[in-house]
């Protein structure tokens, strides 16, 4: 098995691609609908969302879980949004993207994909398998959360 996984979730949302968008990138945000992550934007000399600018990730309950280091590689306006993990754990890169659903339809599709360097060398490959259903599951439910959301206005 390649050190190298990925894993996504889908969710069509009951507004705007634009809005969709607009929500999605609200870093500080985040966290009401991220299950179990609070993010903040780093102070630097590029602002979040745009490209270069930098982020941190918390992940866990009770004060135990991952710090995430990220930063801002790609952003074209109301459709994608990649960030690099540079965290002890967390490797490789998260990528937001909405499309506006077919048709004459005000409502998007979000997706939300990992594509990630598996920690942990050899131990990390096996155990993969066993922990996909469960990242895979937290993207799905933090998606549904996000689409309750906007639903809500």
């Amino acid at each position: 098995m390649s050190r190298h996984v990925s894993v996504e979730a889908t969710v069509t949302v009951p507004v705007s691609a634009e809005r969709a968008f607009a929500e999605l990138l609200d870093a500080e945000g985040q966290g009401r609908w991220m299950l179990g992550t609070s993010i903040y934007p780093v102070d630097g000399e590029v602002a979040a969302p745009e490209v270069g600018s930098r982020l941190v990730a918390f992940t866990g309950v009770l004060g135990f879980g991952i710090l995430d280091t990220m930063e801002v590689t790609e952003h074209v306006p109301g459709r994608r949004w990649v960030v690099a993990h540079h965290g002890n754990v967390i490797k490789g890169s998260g990528v937001f993207s909405v499309d506006p659903e077919p048709g004459p339809t005000d409502r998007a599709v979000v997706r939300w994909a990992e594509e990630l360097d598996l920690p942990f060398g050899v131990i990390g490959r096996l155990g993969w398998p066993i922990v996909k259903p469960a990242v895979r599951w937290g993207l799905q439910k933090s998606l549904d959360s996000f689409a309750a959301m906007l639903a809500r206005g």
